[in-house]
């Protein structure tokens, strides 16, 4: 199988980060793929849609940098939304039982429309 290096871009508004993944978070990118999160988990009330429609594989470190992204911004008033995630992905969370966690949508318009709904109220871990 051939490895699809990965591209992360990034495009920040106020109060919103979109990141744009594409090819395969393994063993080789995902030190960068944490890296390259690591910034955004202690912004005050910030939200960050991630757009996975390009994101062909991601292995459990790099599931761990999105459930480590997700408490720290929930901590700092924000969220976390994945959309376009391919249904192997989806079905790779699921079987992990992460589905809860990472709010993860079909597609773009339902990811905004979860981080533009009132904030869950939620404990400090």
């Amino acid at each position: 199988m051939k490895e699809t290096p990965l591209s992360i871009q990034m495009e920040k508004h106020d109060h919103l980060t979109e990141v744009v993944v594409a090819g395969s978070v393994d063993s080789q990118t995902c030190e960068t793929f944490g890296r390259r999160l690591k910034p955004l988990e202690h912004r005050p009330d910030l939200h960050v849609l991630l757009d996975g429609r390009g994101l062909t594989y991601i292995n459990s470190r790099g599931i761990g940098c999105l459930i480590a992204l997700q408490k720290q911004l929930m901590i700092h008033g924000g969220r976390l939304a994945l959309y376009g995630l391919s249904e192997r992905i989806v079905t790779t969370l699921d079987l992990l039982g992460i589905e809860k966690r990472l709010h993860h949508f079909p597609d773009r318009e339902a990811a905004v429309a979860y981080l533009n709904q009132d904030p869950e109220p939620h404990p400090h871990a």
